[in-house]
C-alpha cells in the first residue's frame, strides 16, 4: 500500500462515551513526538515512564467520568505491544495530519468538538479545520517552533539543523521519536501561536509544568504576550514536569482536574446542547 492509498483509520482508534449519561462533547487526543499507542504508552522496552504508564487511557477515564467522550488512536505503525519501525518511519506531518483529519470526522457534530494536544502534538493541531474546533487544550505546548525547542534542549541552532538534515532520507529515524521527514516538515512551520491568532480562534487552555525539561516553561509567556486579546487561560504547575505532575510521580487526575474545571466554565452543564 502506498502512502497516497493509505486508510488513515486502519491503525486503530477508540471512541469512548460516558457511562449512563449523555455526552457533553468529544475530545480528540493528539499525541506527542514519540511512537505512542492509543493508550498513550510507548510499547518499546525503554525503561521510561512513557513505557510503563497509559497516560491517555487514564486521562480518558477521568474525563469520561466528568461527562466527556474521548477519541484515542494509534500512531502509524504502532500497536498495543510493539512498533513496526518501517511503517512508523513514514509518519511525517502529511501522514499524521491526514490521520488527524480522518479521526476528526468521526467526532459527533451535534456537541462540542475539542482538542487536547501534548508536546509536539501542539504543532499538529494546525492540520484540523480550526473553524470546527470549539476549544483547544495544550499540555507542554510549543508556542514558537520546533527549532527553538531543540535549541533549548541543547541541540544545534535551527539553521544548522536544517543544513544537517539537507539530503538525508526522509525515512531515516532520529532516535525513537521522529523520522527526518517529520522534523524537516516542522522546521518549515511558522510560529505556532500564529495558528491561534485569528479573531475567531477557539479558546485555549495552556497547561505547563515549571520543571518541564522537554519544552521550557518560557514558552508560556509567549502564549500570553502574543495572544493578549484572545481567550487564553494559562496554568503553570509549580514543581510539575512535562506531564503536569511532580517528577517521579504519576497522577493524571492533576491534568483531568484542570481540564474539567476549565471546560465547565466554557460549557456549563445547564446549557449542555
Amino acid at each position: 500500500m502506498t502512502i497516497n492509498q493509505r486508510d488513515y483509520l486502519q491503525y486503530g482508534y477508540v471512541l469512548e462515551h460516558p457511562d449512563g449519561r449523555n455526552s457533553r462533547g468529544s475530545i480528540l487526543f493528539v499525541h506527542g513526538s514519540a511512537p505512542f499507542n492509543l493508550d498513550g504508552r510507548i510499547p518499546i522496552d525503554i525503561d521510561s515512564p512513557y513505557e510503563r504508564t497509559a497516560f491517555y487511557r487514564d486521562l480518558s477515564k477521568g474525563l469520561r467520568a466528568a461527562g466527556w467522550s474521548t477519541l484515542r488512536y494509534n500512531k502509524p505503525g504502532v500497536h498495543d505491544d510493539w512498533v513496526d519501525g518501517s511503517e512508523y518511519a513514514t509518519s511525517d506531518f502529511d501522514v499524521l495530519g491526514k490521520q488527524l483529519k480522518a479521526l476528526w470526522r468521526i467526532l459527533p457534530a451535534e456537541s462540542p468538538k475539542i482538542v487536547f494536544a501534548w508536546s509536539e502534538g501542539s504543532l499538529h493541531v494546525r492540520a484540523l479545520p480550526m473553524s470546527e474546533v470549539e476549544a483547544v487544550m495544550l499540555l507542554g505546548g510549543i508556542a514558537t517552533t520546533i527549532g527553538d525547542i531543540i535549541r533549548a534542549q541543547g541541540g544545534p541552532f535551527p539553521s544548522q539543523l536544517k543544513e544537517e538534515l539537507d539530503g538525508k532520507d526522509r525515512l531515516e529515524m532520529m532516535g525513537i521519536d521522529r523520522p527526518v521527514g517529520r522534523l524537516v516538515d516542522e522546521l518549515a512551520f511558522e510560529d505556532n501561536w500564529k495558528v491561534f491568532s485569528e479573531i475567531q480562534s477557539p479558546p485555549l487552555l495552556i497547561l505547563h509544568g515549571d520543571q518541564d525539561r522537554e519544552v521550557p516553561v518560557t514558552q508560556v509567556k509567549i502564549w500570553e504576550d502574543r495572544l493578549p486579546s484572545h481567550r487564553v487561560t494559562v496554568v503553570v504547575g509549580k514543581g510539575y514536569d512535562h506531564r503536569f505532575m511532580p517528577p517521579g510521580e504519576y497522577d493524571p487526575m492533576l491534568v483531568v482536574q484542570e481540564i474539567t474545571t476549565w471546560l465547565d466554565g466554557l460549557f456549563p452543564i445547564a446549557s449542555n446542547r
